[in-house]
């Protein structure tokens, strides 16, 4: 995968006094550029670069109070040595702000362009310097990591320390040096009650939710050990057991208190033999996504009683295992019906607790390894897009796994999972649609349906655009009106024709002549493309 690193100070100023031309700039006037990046696109959310125009004051130092529209924390003038050499240079600033996602830094840098003293503003990009692998040390060991196309969906995000995830099992050690810097220790609990062992949730006594622990968030490219599915995440431990077994009462309150406290994912690694009324009870008053294995019988799960797996509600989601061939793990239970999909769950390396193999890190195989797999997903899914339901994380794993031919008859997603292409769900394409009608007037809206600048509502005469830009409130693009329209009229000749003059540009554009209008809305409008032009029903 490509390492990423932010573009320097140095090599944007070269960029910016040559032609002040951000990546993701375009000019659409001689004394203004506006940026056109979206959220798609690699930039800190806490920085915003402007070059000020030639109409700002020549002689003024610029500190953060001067950019209050945008709650500007801190301005730090990158040109100032050269600005008081030569008064006449473009001076750059950057602009450092609070924000908790791109879409809002783009929200402010698009305040920052309406000011008459500012030529441009733009993110801080991120650049790709090379092309590396992740440096953990022992990531090579991880197979299931190019098996599920993490290395590229990486290239989109790493995870958030914004997202929480309870790990309901036998704790995390809080000393692993692997996983200490994604341990909520504040919100980390025991339910264990037994009193041979000391009651802390951040002492793993048997190592199986320390190895989970990994799988979901072992810190990534930190050149140690290995890593997890998500680099930045709050692992919070909700230990129920020291040893392989608890009892229901246990996982009651564990999935009460997860409710109580607002986790919106839980992973539970287990299963039990039978389940009872209370318990279904409180997996019913869970509103986050309950991630939970199939079990390790190696039959149907209908045959089997593994609960809560066989359990059918929307809030919970069963995973089975496969290998590194793309099979079936013999061990893991099946159902076309009731496991959600597959994952790796054989041979899988992750942390383990210090006091019980100094190495830290120990290979393991089951439906429980299988399960942090998907739970990990779902929270790098969440950390790219906070707002999204649990009903859109099972959709975006659940339609984009890859279709594996031995598990076709095994699970609902006949396949296994695909990090990648999970968080493509979410990336819409900014495309825009244009009509015309009469040849004179167009209607802009962008695919994703959020435009603003020239509304959806709006009509602009092409002879005389008063906006340069639409403007979509989704992923912030912009489409340059004068030329991409200009060129969208001008270079495309009519080819299927309607007796009234109608026509389809090549590219797609509709031209409506005004007597076709009431065929076009309700749908009998009639094109031709016969030589001598004639129309039949």
């Amino acid at each position: 995968m490509k390492k990423v690193v932010k573009l320097s100070a140095f090599f944007i100023l070269l960029f910016s006094l040559t032609i002040l031309s951000f990546g993701g700039l375009r000019a659409f006037a001689e004394d203004k550029v506006y940026c056109d990046a979206t959220v798609e696109e690699e930039f800190s959310t806490n920085e915003i670069l402007v070059t000020l125009s030639q109409r700002a004051n020549k002689n003024k130092i610029y500190t953060a109070s001067d950019f209050s529209e945008i709650n500007c924390i801190e301005a730090k003038e990158i040109t100032k040595e050269l600005w008081e050499k030569n008064r006449n240079i473009n001076r750059i600033i950057e602009l450092r702000v609070s924000c908790s996602n791109k879409k809002t830094l783009l929200t402010k840098l698009h305040k920052l362009e309406e000011r008459d003293d500012i030529y441009c503003a733009s993110p801080n990009y991120f650049e790709e310097f090379s092309s590396t692998q992740v440096c953990d040390e022992r990531a090579s060991e991880q197979w299931a990591l190019d098996a599920i196309s993490l290395p590229e969906a990486w290239e989109i995000t790493t995870g958030s320390k914004e997202v929480s995830v309870g790990i309901i099992d036998t704790g995390i050690d809080g000393t692993h040096p692997d996983l200490k810097n994604n341990i909520d220790y504040l919100n980390s609990v025991d339910f264990s009650k037994e009193g041979e062992y000391e009651s802390n949730p951040l002492i793993d006594k048997n190592g199986h939710g320390t190895h989970v622990a990994g799988i979901i968030g072992a810190v990534g490219n930190n050149g140690i050990g290995v890593s997890g599915v998500c680099w930045n995440v709050n692992l919070i431990s909700i230990k129920v057991s020291n040893s392989k077994e608890y009892d229901t009462s246990r996982l009651i309150k564990a999935i009460t208190y997860a409710e109580s406290v607002g986790i919106p994912l839980l992973n539970l690694s287990s299963v039990a033999n039978m389940t009872s009324s209370t318990l279904e009870d409180a997996i019913k008053n869970y509103s986050g996504l309950l991630v939970c294995a199939a079990g390790n019988d190696g039959k149907p799960l209908y045959a089997v009683n593994s609960y809560p797996a066989t359990l059918q509600y929307d809030n919970i989601f069963v995973v089975g295992s496969s290998d590194s061939n793309d099979k079936k793990s013999s061990f893991s239970n099946y159902s076309k019906n009731h496991v959600d999909v597959f994952a790796p769950g054989k041979d899988i390396l992750s942390t383990f607790p210090l006091a019980l193999d100094s190495s830290g890190y120990k290979v393991m195989s089951g439906t429980s390894m299988a399960t942090p797999y998907v739970t990990g997903l779902a929270a790098l899914l969440k950390s790219y897009k906070p707002d999204i339901t649990r009903d859109d994380i099972k959709s975006a794993i659940l339609t984009r796994t890859d279709l594996i031919e031995d598990l076709k008859d095994c699970c609902v997603s006949e396949g296994r999972i695909n990090a990648l292409n999970s968080l493509k769900y979410f990336i819409h394409t900014h495309e825009y649609h244009y009509k015309y009608r009469d040849n004179k007037f167009h209607i802009l809206t962008c695919i994703c349906g959020s435009t603003q600048g020239t509304l959806e509502s709006h009509t602009v005469r092409k002879e005389d655009i008063l906006m340069p830009f639409a403007f979509c409130m989704d992923c912030h693009g912009r489409l340059d009106l004068r030329t991409d329209i200009g060129q969208g009229i001008l270079s495309f000749t009519p080819k299927n024709m309607t007796k009234n003059g109608s026509y389809y540009l090549s590219n797609g554009i509709l031209v409506l002549a005004e007597e076709d209008i009431e065929g076009y809305l309700n749908g009998t409008l009639i094109f031709s493309t016969n030589p001598n032009n004639s129309f039949e029903k």
